[in-house]
């Protein structure tokens, strides 16, 4: 921390030697620690991305600052003008992170900008206007993630963004684009890489899209062919074709592009420990008829994939009503 500290003092050169006595630099440092540490918990973080960002932002911010802006979400409610559904919906640590980085000196102006972007710049008739859309083609490319992506990832221009996105979804991933640069059928493309697919790449790859594609293919083929899951998870052909078939290799190779196979390891992972009949018993308060009524192979796999980080949890909610699935809960 210290180091962090003195580094960052060296390099912006906001205070020398020479300016401080031995107690003000006491002082400072403490001062810095506290914001650090105060940055961490409210943004519910153990490790930062960039120690030095947060150092920057420890040092120019006061205590006060920081604890509105990053836990106050009736200040920002109050300082953009709407509700606080809009402000955990649009501005959330993430975003607020991204400008106490991005616009040190002054973060909330930007939050300003990026509301301005989902209020006017990227209204539904200004995007059909913009790009001659109709309003369902806006509501089918273009929702509120897509939105909210460019207007704070290219806060200066996100307008220019979308018409790259659309060109993309219209020329360079067409579908007899995607047949020609990967040397696979119309069928093949249309199984594999539909609206859902393009557009993520459109979006999130937006510099190569089409390099994207060929890495999910590359997955499909080789990273997660029946023969590498069979070697790297110790399973029988049966279990790979039972557990892993074409929907959730390519939920992982698209999902999970940097380790798709790592996925799969923490699928298995649930399958056999997680979502055991015995921890589900033990998780939920249920007898084990109950769980045998409930909760087979393929709804386990639903929650194991869908919710990978916390398969329980999804389970539990289910159980409660809170979110629907293809099955019923039978009591």
């Amino acid at each position: 921390m210290k180091g962090v500290f003195q580094e960052f003092c060296q390099r912006y050169k906001k205070y020398t030697k020479s300016e401080l006595s031995s107690e003000d630099a006491t002082a400072l440092y403490e001062t810095f620690v506290c914001n650090y540490e105060s940055i961490r918990l409210y943004m519910r973080s153990n490790k930062m991305k960039n120690e030095k960002d947060i150092s920057r932002i420890a040092q120019l911010w006061d205590g006060d600052f920081i604890m509105q802006y990053f836990s106050n979400d009736a200040m920002i409610a109050k300082e953009l003008g709407i509700t606080l559904k809009e402000v955990q919906e649009n501005f959330g640590r993430g975003v607020r992170l991204h400008f106490a980085v991005k616009n040190i000196s002054d973060p909330m102006e930007a939050l300003r900008r990026v509301k301005k972007h989902l209020d006017e710049t990227l209204s539904d008739e200004e995007i059909m206007r913009e790009l001659g859309l109709s309003f369902e083609e806006v509501q089918e490319n273009f929702g509120r993630g897509v939105k909210l992506h460019f207007a704070v990832g290219n806060i200066s221009d996100p307008m220019g963004a979308l018409r790259r996105v659309k060109k993309h979804l219209d020329e360079t991933l067409s579908d007899e684009e995607i047949m020609k640069e990967l040397g696979i059928t119309l069928e093949e493309v249309q199984e594999n890489f539909g609206r859902g697919v393009k557009l993520r790449f459109a979006v999130n790859n937006i510099s190569d899209p089409m390099e994207g594609l060929k890495r999910v293919k590359k997955h499909l083929d080789e990273t997660l062919s029946d023969e590498a899951i069979m070697r790297e998870l110790g399973l029988s052909f049966e279990e790979v074709q039972e557990n892993f078939g074409r929907g959730v290799k390519l939920h992982f190779a698209v999902g999970n592009i940097s380790d798709p196979m790592e996925g799969l390891k923490r699928v298995k992972k649930h399958l056999d420990e997680t979502l055991s009949d015995e921890a589900i018993m033990r998780e939920l308060g249920i007898t084990l008829e109950e769980v045998q009524e409930n909760f087979g192979r393929s709804v386990k796999l639903h929650f194991a994939v869908n919710n990978i980080s916390d398969p329980m949890d999804g389970c539990r909610r289910w159980r409660q009503g809170k979110i629907s699935t293809p099955w019923t809960y039978k009591h």
